[in-house]
C-alpha cells in the first residue's frame, strides 16, 4: 500500500483505473475500498468504497473487504506517534483498580508487504507488562487463488477471477465477448479507450456500460451522447419547478425552448406584454403616462432656465 495523508479523497482512489485493474489493486489503494466479486454484477467500477455498493447492482455477500476493527473499549484516545500518555487517579491502592480506563487501538498499514506478521507492542508507562498484537496484512485476494479456467461467462475466452473476467489476448469486453481482430483494435484496453470521451476519463461518463468499444448508457437516468456525457435531467427548473419552465425540451444540459419562449429555463414568453420579472409585468415597470411626462418636462425646463 502507497504511503499517503490521512485527507486522501478515498472515492478518487477507489476509483482511479489501477483500482479498477484487479481486485488485489483495488484493497491496496485505501483500507475503505471494497471489491465486488459478484459475476453478475452491473456496477461499472468493481472497485468503490464500501458504502457505495448497492444491493441491486452488486449482491451484498460478494462485496470483499479486509478491513476488520475489534473493539476493545468504548472510548477513543488520540494517539500520539509512540506512545499515549494519560494520567489516571485511584482512590486507595488494591490489587484491583476501582476506575479503569479504556481506550481505542487502530492500526492502519501504510506498506503492504506480503510475508511474515507485523508485531506491535501495547504498554503503560510505569509497567512492565506489554500487550502484543500480530497483524497479517492482507495484500491479495482469497479469490484469485481459485479461477474457473475458460469459464462460460467469459464465453471460453477467459479466466473468472474474484468475478471479473480476464480475457485472452485476443478478446476484450466484461465477458470477452469481443473478438478485438473484428474491431481493429491490437488490446482490449484500445477496445476500451473508445468509450472514454478523452483519455484518463472514466468510461461513458461513468454512465454506462461499454460494449465492444460502444457506450450502453444508463436507462435509471435518462443520458445520451456517445460517451452518455448529456443528462437530459439536469436542466434549470423555472418558477413552477418544472424543467425548462415545461416550455421546451432538454438537452444534453440546456433548454432548447418551444416557439414563443425564451431565456435559460424557457420562463419567458416572446410577447413582451407577459413577460415577467419576479412576477412583476417588464412593461409596466416602464409605462410613463403623458402627464408625467409633461411634468417631468416642465420641471426640467424650470432648472434650467435657474442656471442661466
Amino acid at each position: 500500500m502507497k504511503s499517503r495523508g490521512l485527507c486522501d479523497d478515498a472515492t478518487q482512489l477507489c476509483g482511479s483505473l489501477e483500482a479498477q485493474s484487479s481486485c488485489s489493486q483495488c484493497i491496496k489503494q485505501h483500507p475503505d475500498c471494497a471489491w465486488c466479486r459478484d459475476p453478475h454484477s452491473t456496477e461499472q467500477n468493481r472497485c468503490q468504497v464500501r458504502s457505495a455498493f448497492k444491493p441491486d447492482t452488486c449482491n451484498p455477500s460478494y462485496v470483499y473487504s479486509p478491513t476488520t476493527e475489534i473493539r476493545i473499549g468504548p472510548h477513543v484516545k488520540h494517539l500520539m506517534e509512540s506512545s499515549v500518555n494519560n494520567t489516571f487517579h485511584f482512590s486507595r491502592m488494591r490489587r484491583r483498580c476501582s476506575f479503569c480506563d479504556f481506550f481505542k487501538l487502530k492500526v492502519t498499514v501504510m506498506d503492504c508487504r506480503d510475508g511474515s506478521d507485523i508485531a506491535i507492542s501495547v504498554g503503560v508507562y510505569g509497567y512492565t507488562t506489554v500487550s502484543a498484537l500480530y497483524i497479517t496484512p492482507l495484500c491479495g485476494c482469497e479469490c484469485e487463488k481459485p479461477n474457473q479456467q475458460n469459464s462460460p461467462l467469459c464465453h471460453q475466452h477467459g479466466n473468472l477471477i474474484c468475478g471479473q473476467c480476464v480475457c485472452e489476448s485476443t478478446r476484450g469486453g466484461d465477458r470477452c465477448e469481443c473478438p478485438l481482430a473484428s474491431y481493429g483494435v491490437k488490446n482490449a484496453l484500445e477496445l476500451e479507450d473508445r468509450c472514454r470521451e478523452k483519455p484518463g476519463v472514466p468510461v461513458c461518463s461513468g454512465r454506462g456500460l461499454c460494449r465492444c468499444g460502444q457506450c450502453q448508457c444508463n436507462l435509471q437516468t435518462v443520458k445520451d451522447g456517445r460517451f452518455c456525457q448529456c443528462d437530459h435531467s439536469s436542466c434549470p427548473t423555472g418558477a413552477n419547478g418544472r424543467q425548462c419552465s415545461g416550455n421546451g425540451v432538454c438537452e444534453c444540459g440546456t433548454c432548447r425552448c418551444e416557439e414563443g419562449w425564451e431565456r435559460e429555463d424557457c420562463s419567458c414568453s416572446t410577447d413582451k406584454g407577459t413577460c415577467t420579472e419576479g412576477g412583476v409585468s417588464l412593461t409596466s415597470q416602464l409605462t410613463i403616462s403623458h402627464s408625467e411626462v409633461s411634468s417631468k418636462i416642465k420641471i426640467l425646463s424650470f432648472w434650467v432656465l435657474i442656471v442661466e
